[in-house]
């Protein structure tokens, strides 16, 4: 499988924009008083909160490319991006794309199939599986009545937090095979493609679906006959026709 040489960058940056929408609602409801209180709070410096705060200053198209766990491709360092954020945001955009594609530049100089310095672990779909099932349990606790709720104390919109949640609606067997780190994701696989599964209602259809899915790439109708016709004879199998979606 072709890995992303961007995608532990984009992962950090992904955690760092959750990290500054929980800083700012953190002030803006008086649960802290300012930026020091954050630092103390979460065992920081005062310096580093208004650089991770500092990212929301970034353009909203720019904001949505960078939280998009399914964007991939070049992405300028936190570094940049904190400098890009004191442009005016009319000039941000275009800015934007000079920087990622000196980033694809330097990276092609570099060598294909490198991967830029960073501490961020691989985390792959393994990462928003868990991030569902806490949403659920907040849910299930009463902690929370809403979707809405949920994405105001994340940091998230209410869609996000349902886009999420969907990935629950997956039988079984096929949250075994995907809800792993990066590396072992298998090709061809996304968060986006495993929503549209999801939404399938009968427990053959989602396999038949993943299967179309791993064999040919997309998951549509003629895809999922395809992978029914191969899967005929598998289906009478314990492993797959036993198991009763959760």
């Amino acid at each position: 499988m072709d890995i992303d040489p961007w995608a532990d960058r984009r992962a950090g940056l992904r955690d760092r924009l959750e990290r500054a929408r929980r800083f700012e609602r953190l002030i803006a409801t008086g649960a802290v008083k300012n930026a020091a209180d954050v630092a103390s709070r979460e065992g920081i410096t005062r310096a580093r909160v208004s650089q991770i705060l500092r990212l929301l200053k970034l353009a909203p198209s720019i904001l949505q490319e960078l939280e998009d766990p399914e964007a991939s491709g070049p992405v300028p360092p936190e570094k940049e991006l904190r400098k890009l954020a004191g442009v005016p945001r009319p000039r941000q955009p275009k800015r934007y794309e000079e920087l990622v594609a000196t980033e694809g530049f330097e990276g092609g100089k570099a060598g294909r199939g490198g991967s830029p310095r960073s501490r961020v672990q691989r985390r792959g779909l393994q990462h928003q599986f868990e991030r569902a099932r806490r949403f659920q349990a907040m849910l299930d606790s009463g902690e929370f009545r809403s979707l809405e709720e949920i994405g105001q104390a994340e940091g998230l919109t209410g869609g996000r937090v349902a886009q999420l949640l969907n990935l629950l609606h997956l039988v079984p067997e096929i949250i075994e095979v995907v809800d792993v780190a990066a590396e072992r994701v298998p090709a061809g696989v996304s968060e986006r493609k495993l929503r549209a599964i999801a939404r399938l209602q009968d427990h053959d259809e989602q396999v038949w679906a993943f299967r179309a899915l791993r064999q040919t790439g997309p998951c549509d109708e003629a895809g999922r006959r395809a992978a029914r016709r191969r899967s005929q004879a598998s289906l009478t199998s314990p492993s797959v026709s036993g198991t009763q979606r959760a």
